[in-house]
């Protein structure tokens, strides 16, 4: 009975952790802004959704090499909350070489962590992890595309570049909710293979 309720616990433990990385990734992936004249203001700002990855991390401690991507988490929460506040602050203030160095960063952290959480649905006997190697590869492609309308942005005739940044960003929404589904449906996978 007592080894059924530890099983049980962690059971729990990782079906939370999964969640709060699913709406992590919905906050890191997705950018909802309100502009006015002087300011663009991000209501779904990177630093909470890298904040929600690191809580659900700590959900899986069990998990070897769960501490890389809880410091991963921490620090790019703690420099996106930076960026964030300089944006406020100092609206002038030219952040693109900032933005470019993180975003790098994050994709390499993104990437690695999906393959870790690919992992977890290998040892947890989920279906889903080949669905999360398919969301991984998905989001490689969405982010090249995305990064290179951003470098060839300027060389383009204005009307190409809004079809492209409107088809760009149509998958990095389509990238985020399906990195969420599938997230959340590996945590009710999870669920139910515990009760059986």
């Amino acid at each position: 009975m007592e080894k059924y309720a530890k099983k049980e616990g962690k059971t729990m433990k990782l079906n939370k952790g999964l969640r709060f990385i699913a709406f992590g990734f919905l906050f890191t992936l997705v950018n909802l802004n309100i502009t006015t004249a002087d300011y663009k203001i991000n209501i779904t700002p990177d630093f909470i959704g890298w904040l929600l990855i690191f809580i659900g991390l700590g959900y899986m401690k069990e998990r070897k090499g769960d501490l890389f991507f809880r410091v991963m988490a921490i620090l790019l929460s703690l420099v996106t909350l930076a960026m964030w506040i300089v944006r406020f602050v100092l609206p002038k203030f030219d952040l693109r070489l900032y933005e470019i160095s993180v975003s790098a960063f994050a994709v390499l952290y993104i990437t690695l962590l999906l393959g870790f959480l690919e992992k977890t649905a290998r040892q947890c006997g989920s279906s889903h992890a080949g669905n999360l190697k398919i969301v991984k590869y998905v989001y490689l492609i969405v982010y090249i595309l995305f990064q290179s309308i951003s470098f060839a942005g300027p060389y383009l005739p204005e009307n190409v570049l809004k079809v492209l940044v409107l088809v760009s960003g149509v998958a990095v929404l389509i990238t985020a909710i399906m990195t969420a589904v599938v997230l959340f449906r590996l945590s009710f996978d999870v669920e139910e293979k515990e009760e059986f």
